[in-house]
């Protein structure tokens, strides 16, 4: 039982408290501290105590919690310690997904990361996978099958904010119905997939959609790549939501939680072309906006998904688009899948994934 540990520490290669992983750390702090146990969180890069405090820490009766999202120095530091080591899976992206030139440090951190996968499962005296879909990938290295918890999340918080907003700061509203899509600009999320399918419904749908993509570029090869195809496209790249009307694509810098909340209520479906999602955070966050999904159908999305949302095989273009299509158009539809995204949200909401956790904590 939990109850008979002091502290209960958590391990990150790196760490930040805007991004899902780091957010999520701090729930779980927060969780744990008002169980009264001690829990501080350890880094070796980002906004956190650095790893080798831990060792200078007393860690009489107490348990660590490793989020396992990349190859680190972790595994090999803590396996010969002598107390709980409970670890949180969040899958590590494949490394074929990198292959330009600038994204070769990516390629070997993934690689090395997933190397690490059988000694992370061997050492690991309880885990905690994010899904099913993570679990299948680490559960033939434990001797105790993984438990499967979504990512903590305050979706609930995020969607409050929309209420006390009615257009971003100092701006009009949303000017054209938006396809939208939340995360990293990267070979795996396929983004550029994204500016074919807008290429098409600009033919057979409307050409007052545009595309919003809120997240970095991953790398100067991509950024360059996704550039280069979108002008081949014909589409406009713009950086302004409210004064670059005549942008198809606009990717908003400094998004604030606020602008993201506004972003998520007023867009008209929200598009994933992913190829590789361990959970997929912003599937979820669309579901508390009630913003339709269309997404392909890969890794966990299907399940995180469940059916709240229409998956396709983005391989079938006519498909994908006479999906988009309907979803766009068809109202009935849209409120079939509003019904449905409000059922699935209560099993990803926060006060479920805490009882999930504490439940969870209480098995050791």
């Amino acid at each position: 039982m939990i109850a008979n540990y002091k502290a209960v520490h958590q391990l990150l290669p790196s760490f930040s408290p805007r991004d899902a992983i780091g957010n999520e750390a701090v729930i779980m702090q927060r969780t744990l501290r008002g169980l009264g146990l001690r829990s501080e969180i350890f880094a070796e890069q980002g906004e956190a105590k650095g790893l080798d405090e831990l060792f200078s820490t007393d860690l009489a009766q107490s348990a660590l919690l490793y989020h396992f999202s990349i190859a680190s120095t972790i595994p090999g530091r803590i396996a010969p310690l002598r107390l709980p080591k409970l670890v949180r899976y969040h899958n590590i992206t494949p490394p074929w997904f990198f292959n330009s030139q600038g994204e070769l440090v990516a390629q070997q951190a993934c690689s090395l990361g997933r190397r690490q996968i059988p000694m992370v499962g061997v050492i690991a005296d309880g885990i905690l996978a994010d899904s099913a879909y993570n679990a299948a990938e680490i559960n033939p290295y434990s001797e105790k099958p993984a438990t499967v918890m979504p990512l903590l999340r305050d979706y609930e918080s995020l969607t409050q904010l929309a209420h006390h907003v009615d257009a971003l700061p100092g701006s009009p509203a949303l000017n054209r119905p938006a396809l939208l899509f939340v995360g990293r600009i990267a070979p795996n999320k396929c983004q550029q997939d994204l500016l074919v399918l807008l290429h098409l419904a600009h033919k057979f749908i409307s050409k007052d959609l545009r595309l919003i993509l809120v997240g970095g570029f991953f790398s100067t090869d991509f950024h360059r790549q996704f550039c280069d195809l979108a002008a081949h496209l014909g589409l406009r790249i713009g950086a302004d939501l409210q004064t670059d009307h005549g942008a198809d694509v606009v990717i908003p810098r400094d998004v604030t939680d606020a602008d993201m909340a506004l972003i998520y209520r007023q867009a008209r479906v929200f598009v994933s072309m992913s190829e590789h999602e361990g959970f997929g955070v912003p599937l979820v966050e669309a579901m508390f906006f009630d913003l339709p999904i269309l997404a392909h159908r890969s890794s966990a999305v299907p399940e995180t998904l469940g059916e709240a949302g229409l998956l396709v095989d983005k391989n079938d273009w006519p498909t994908t688009l006479a999906a988009l299509k309907a979803i766009v158009q068809d109202e009935d539809l849209r409120s079939a899948l509003t019904n449905a995204m409000r059922q699935r949200r209560k099993a990803l909401s926060l006060s479920s994934g805490l009882q999930q956790f504490n439940q969870w904590l209480n098995s050791f």
